[in-house]
């Protein structure tokens, strides 16, 4: 079963819009870092920019240590 339903969400006219659902496994810095590369991949194979300013996360230190180095 999951563990978590993660959400990633844009900035657009004074407004947050979920952009990707995700239900995952656990709360690992592994699992973490497979799926922030995995939209990686996604976004590259359909020559889409993901192009960030600034990043909001939890205080979860996996979700911290994932974005690092998957972002260095």
């Amino acid at each position: 079963m999951f563990t978590q339903m993660f959400t990633i969400h844009i900035a657009h006219n004074n407004h947050y819009i979920p952009i990707i659902y995700c239900l995952l496994p656990s709360k690992s810095t592994e699992c973490y870092s497979q799926i922030f590369t995995h939209i990686l991949n996604e976004y590259s194979k359909r020559n889409f920019n993901f192009i960030h300013e600034i990043i909001y996360v939890d205080f979860e230190v996996e979700i911290h240590t994932a974005l690092l180095t998957v972002w260095p």
